[in-house]
């Protein structure tokens, strides 16, 4: 229990980082900077939800190369944003 504590605490910790700097650097190089430190290790290099944490995680990472095709073809980038920021929460991310 406390592993798992703690580890909701990391997640909650690193989406408030990964909150703060999409708002704070919108440039594309901030952007992939920003998702290779917080969101690769589970999410994948490439987006797939195979990172390297991935294994060890009581639910799948999301295939975020498949955002659009589960909302029937439409990418919203104001719902992602509201999954980054926390302000829609995910099951898994905490």
């Amino acid at each position: 229990m406390t592993r798992m504590v703690s580890c909701l605490f990391v997640v909650g910790a690193l989406l408030a980082a990964v909150a703060a700097r999409v708002w704070a650097q919108p440039s594309l190089a901030g952007g992939q900077s920003t998702y290779g430190l917080y969101c690769a290790t589970c999410h994948g290099p490439a987006g797939r939800g195979d990172g390297p944490m991935a294994s060890v995680l009581t639910r799948k990472p999301a295939d975020l190369t498949q955002i659009a095709a589960r909302n029937k073809g439409v990418f919203d980038p104001k719902v992602v944003a509201r999954i980054v920021d926390g302000q829609q929460p995910v099951k898994g991310h905490g």
